[in-house]
């Protein structure tokens, strides 16, 4: 039996890759919880992953991974680590974008 019931239930195969977690409130009476996890460079596994929980019926579930969360939880980050994982997460976004922006402007030049 697994240490992380809830977590495993939810697909998340190897615990031990969690790197952090943030829950945003929804305006439909749902929360959310996205985890990101520190995966090698050449996985082809996603660097996150969105849950999203209903607050009459999800609660419980929810309250039961951060449990598990919490148990796997690492020391708090320096601020050093701080920036250098918002500078990465901001050249993710770039590089999203400009991928995005660049089909965009193909899709416009075929309809042409």
């Amino acid at each position: 039996m697994t240490r992380y019931p809830t977590l495993s239930a939810m697909g998340v195969t190897d615990p031990k890759q969690i790197e952090r977690y943030t829950l945003l409130p929804n305006a439909n009476n749902e929360t959310i919880l996205k985890v990101y996890f520190n995966r090698p460079d050449e996985s082809a596994l996603p660097d996150s992953k969105k849950f999203v929980f209903r607050q009459t019926e999800g609660e419980e579930r929810l309250q039961q991974a951060l449990v598990e969360l919490n148990q796997l939880a690492r020391s708090p980050m320096s601020q050093q680590q701080i920036r250098l994982q918002l500078e990465n997460e901001l050249l993710q976004l770039e590089q999203v974008m400009q991928a995005k922006l660049g089909e965009l402007r193909q899709r416009l030049q075929n309809w042409q």
